[in-house]
């Protein structure tokens, strides 16, 4: 019988946080598997192209914008529920994005009128009730995430598109959501170097080490 499985751990933010390269890092230095938020399936990865694609401005109902995040989770929880738990050797996950997203995104950003109740549920139907065992929030204000966004040699995507407004708003339900249904909140706005440290210091050895089975 395996005493051990992997730690599942989620790092969402705004635009511009860093986070993608900062969920490379720490995977590269914890040896944790990497997944990502959408896309990190094949039928993910189609998804991923509907939710970002310009093309898409103007077209995608909002509710069908949330459904369609779900739909991707709901096609990578096989994928993390395995890696964690395999029989021959687990891994620690960090997903790339994660349900705190859809609340900050789609309730707060843009205002579809869901509560964090309700989208943390159907978050836990699409997950097969898997719940991460650490929610990290990076957080920038919104001039950093304007800045950081028109720093970029590549053209934006859909979200990245959208206004100051929007923006101030999903940090506002990131920073919301931390308060109320916890997760670590971690100043991303310093060096790449220092973001990194502060990431493994909440969570490198959860990673590395995994979690006891009860």
């Amino acid at each position: 019988m395996i005493d051990k499985r992997g730690a599942y751990v989620t790092i969402d933010g705004p635009e511009g946080t860093g986070k993608t390269t900062q969920v490379m890092l720490l995977g590269e230095k914890t040896g944790s598997q990497i997944v990502r938020e959408p896309g990190g399936t094949v039928i993910g990865s189609h998804i991923r192209s509907i939710l970002l694609s310009v093309d898409n401005i103007g077209l995608l109902n909002p509710r069908t914008e949330l459904l369609l995040f779900m739909a991707d989770r709901s096609e990578l929880s096989d994928v993390i529920e395995k890696t964690i738990n395999h029989p021959a050797g687990w891994r620690s996950v960090i997903s790339d994005r994660s349900a705190v997203s859809t609340v900050a995104y789609q309730q707060y950003g843009r205002e579809i009128g869901f509560t964090t109740d309700m989208i943390m549920r159907l978050a836990a139907f699409a997950m097969n009730g898997l719940r991460p065992d650490l929610r990290i929030v990076l957080d920038v204000p919104v001039e950093t995430t304007r800045e950081r966004i028109g720093a970029r040699a590549l053209g934006v995507d859909r979200f990245e598109s959208e206004d100051d407004g929007f923006h101030q708003r999903v940090r506002d339900g990131y920073l919301q959501f931390a308060k109320e249904m916890g997760a670590v909140v971690i100043d991303a706005s310093g060096t790449k170097d220092e973001v990194t440290a502060q990431l493994y210091s909440v969570c490198g050895e959860m990673l590395i080490e995994g979690i006891d089975r009860d």
